[in-house]
């Protein structure tokens, strides 16, 4: 979901058309950029409004269909999958990351990630290393991983 929208740049060009800067920031702080050369009688303002609207739309179809090859899992935001730690939890897995590389690469891909399907087979591997690692016990990964 789109959660700001910006005009920000609008340079008169020689022939009276604009050179036109419009950014946008979704939900997960993703942001979408935008140039273009535009009319001097565009509204700029109700073009960069359809855009969010369309990259909403696109969103939310990613979304649709991504959760139904996660066979209708909801997806977490990076936030709502690392709450499901207790903080000791993450304070833990932090510090472990520090001297982990496999740690330290799967917090990367988790931060990295518009959205976190706990339950696919990327995140399970990393909640299993980590019991292995003896961060998590199996029951805990259960609870986190579902």
């Amino acid at each position: 979901m789109i959660v700001s929208s910006e005009l920000r740049d609008v340079t008169t060009q020689a022939n009276g058309s604009f050179n036109v800067v419009e950014r946008h920031t979704d939900s997960n702080g993703k942001v979408y950029e935008f140039v273009y050369n535009a009319a001097s009688d565009a509204d700029f303002t109700a073009i960069m409004n359809a855009r969010a609207a369309k990259i909403d739309a696109d969103l939310a179809a990613q979304a649709a269909i991504e959760a139904e090859a996660q066979n209708y899992a909801l997806p977490l935001t990076h936030l709502q999958f690392m709450t499901r730690f207790t903080m000791e939890e993450r304070v833990a897995i932090r510090a472990a990351a520090k001297t982990d590389p496999i740690i330290d690469d799967f917090l990367e891909l988790l931060k990295i990630s518009d959205y976190i399907y706990p339950t696919h087979e990327m995140t399970q591997a990393g909640l299993q290393y980590m019991v292995s690692q003896n961060l998590l016990t199996s029951e805990r990964a259960a609870e986190v991983g579902s």
